[in-house]
């Protein structure tokens, strides 16, 4: 790991989680007790790398233990050291002098421990990622939390370092830079922490976004911090709760005795099946690369088995159309992404338009009993027309009174020459741009918060 930040110090985070047990707070001392849980699959040993499943294991615990996506975790110590702490009978030490199974270069760490206690040198690259995630120079996607797999795109980014080599993109071509180190992470992800070729999330990158020199090794300036994606982002699989009912992902996924793909499938299930959370998740001891755990769930007839950790998500039911709050002057067009829904206690129909003046209540629930409510209003009833004091040829300001709230805005013919929003006495001064010639006629429109519009035309005196 080339870390070209300067890197703060170990964050503090709180994280609770089922498979974390307790809560636990990050100090400044490099606490490694979260390795205790992987006790089970055998003792560290000094010089030998642990079993697959065992670092699997460790590096879970640890990002668990950080409130970060243990996918990603999982992806850097994969393209950082293919999950090895030593070569032969000696630590790994890069040519760069990176250190071990997460190549940490930075200094202000015991290096002999990162040589040789690969829980330490696992905790500190994760330190290091977590304090890239809370750098505010770096983009993240609107509305996502930290769960979300692919608001991490540009902290792995960091963890390598923001240089013109890891640009998402080309800046001559505006293709994408499919050897910049994060797109190689993601790759990791996609191939080895899910399965049947899912596809993470795209941001939707332009060349403007980022201002460097291709052939400098100064850090990439980003000129935008905040993307919206339009694609379905993916939820990390590792932060349920005992008992949440959470939905199967695909049709045909098998319902297995073991923690393994081997033995007999106890059943499949379909698409959208819901089922409850029944355990910690497990290592499979049969595989060498899936870096995915299974997960002990039960059916609703309560059949009890394993199911892959890619196949089972939360997702509350996305709403499209309206917004919560909000009021709205014209027939609105509903949709959502998923289950079943209720308009102000009626069956309501996906894509069904409302169009009538009232208060709403929206309520859509998902096949697992999740729920999103929206309300929001119909409003057409167009605002009381103005009033609006005298304005003479030396007039800059319009003044008067209109619906509290409301936006007003000024016109000479189709040219805006002023606008204003009214207090909550109603009330209103827009300054215009100067002062218009006798018998010039002005048109004030007043706009309430549903966009209804009336309208008065004053002429200048």
């Amino acid at each position: 790991m080339k870390s070209f930040l300067l890197k703060v110090g170990i964050l503090s985070a709180l994280t609770v989680s089922l498979f974390n047990g307790t809560a636990s707070a990050e100090t400044a001392s490099v606490d490694t007790t979260w390795s205790s849980k992987c006790s089970t699959l055998g003792q560290l040993k000094q010089n030998v790398n642990p079993s697959f499943q065992h670092i699997n294991c460790l590096l879970t615990n640890a990002a668990i233990n950080a409130d970060i996506p243990p996918e990603v975790v999982k992806a850097i110590a994969w393209k950082e050291s293919g999950w090895k702490q030593f070569v032969g009978d000696k630590p790994l030490i890069s040519d760069d002098n990176g250190i071990g199974i997460m190549q940490v270069t930075d200094g202000g760490y015991d290096t002999e421990r990162l040589k040789n206690d690969i829980a330490y040198n696992i905790q500190i690259g994760v330190n290091i990622l977590n304090s890239k995630y809370s750098l505010k120079t770096l983009p993240k996607i609107k509305g996502a939390n930290r769960h979300m797999i692919e608001n991490w795109y540009f902290s792995v980014m960091a963890y390598n370092g923001i240089k013109p080599v890891n640009s998402p993109l080309h800046q001559d071509t505006g293709e994408i830079n499919n050897e910049a180190y994060q797109e190689e992470v993601f790759r990791i992800i996609e191939e080895q922490s899910f399965i049947n070729e899912t596809k993470l999330a795209r941001y939707p990158f332009k060349t403007t976004d980022f201002d460097y020199v291709p052939t400098s090794d100064e850090n990439i300036k980003f000129l935008n911090l905040e993307y919206t994606l339009t694609s379905e982002l993916h939820q990390s699989a590792y932060f349920y709760k005992l008992g949440e009912k959470v939905l199967i992902a695909g049709d045909k996924v098998n319902l297995r005795s073991l923690p393994t793909k081997t033995p007999t499938s106890l059943k499949q299930f379909v698409n959208h099946t819901p089922v409850i959370m029944n355990g910690a998740f497990e290592y499979d001891k049969t595989s060498t690369s899936n870096q995915f755990v299974w997960i002990p769930v039960k059916t609703v007839d309560r059949k009890v088995g394993y199911v892959a950790s890619p196949y089972i998500y939360k997702m509350s039911p996305v709403v499209s159309g309206v917004t919560d709050g909000k009021s709205y002057g014209k027939a609105v067009t509903v949709r959502f992404n998923e289950g079943t829904a209720t308009l102000n206690g009626k069956a309501f129909a996906n894509g069904g338009v409302v169009n009538k003046a009232d208060s709403y209540t929206l309520i859509v629930r998902d096949a697992a009993g999740k729920t999103t409510t929206v309300k929001f209003t119909i409003d057409l009833t167009p605002p009381a027309l103005p009033t609006v004091n005298k304005v003479t040829s030396k007039t800059i300001k319009v003044t008067g009174k209109a619906e509290k709230y409301s936006t007003v805005e000024v016109y000479r013919g189709s040219s805006l020459i002023g606008t204003a929003t009214t207090k909550s006495t109603g009330s209103f001064t827009v300054k215009i741009t100067k002062a218009q010639k006798k018998s010039t006629i002005l048109k004030v429109y007043v706009k309430d918060k549903a966009g209804n519009v009336s309208k008065k035309a004053i002429t200048v005196l």
